[in-house]
């Protein structure tokens, strides 16, 4: 009798997965059909935002560089590598105030500073732009906006 009950059960399992295997094929199916539509729509917002970034790059005018002139006006001797004066936190404050209230974002400032602009270089001066903003030396001006006070 024994046997026989094992022999039962494992043909009873094999009979409920048989059942549930059309089901999942089908789900999976499902699921494939799903993620190629996202993987296009997401390729297609990539493709129209890099386009939109390019002609938004295009019509808008370039942030002016400093000039050695400029640095020796603000900064003198003691101007860094770019050409602002002091440390990362005048520089910056220097780099709003010498763009006379306009708005600026952290990518525009880092590369001013003459920083690079991979991710690391931009949060560090997002980092240094927040503090300017927690101690009332800067506003922000919209999301991810930055400007003199």
């Amino acid at each position: 009798m024994p046997q026989t009950l094992g022999t039962d059960s494992v043909a009873s399992t094999a009979a409920l997965l048989r059942e549930e295997l059309p089901r999942l094929e089908q789900c999976k199916a499902d699921l494939e059909r799903e993620l190629a539509a996202v993987s296009s729509r997401l390729d297609a917002v990539r493709t129209a935002l890099g386009a939109l970034q390019a002609l938004t790059a295009a019509t808008s005018p370039a942030p002016p560089r400093p000039t050695p002139a400029h640095a020796a006006a603000i900064g003198g001797a003691d101007a860094g590598p770019a050409g602002w004066p002091g440390g990362l936190t005048e520089q910056v404050a220097a780099i709003l105030a010498a763009h006379g209230g306009a708005a600026m974002r952290a990518r525009d400032v880092a590369a001013l500073l003459g920083r690079d602009t991979s991710n690391n270089a931009i949060n560090t001066v997002r980092g240094t732009l927040d503090r300017l903003v927690a101690t009332s030396r800067a506003h922000r001006a919209g999301r991810g906006l930055y400007q003199a006070p």
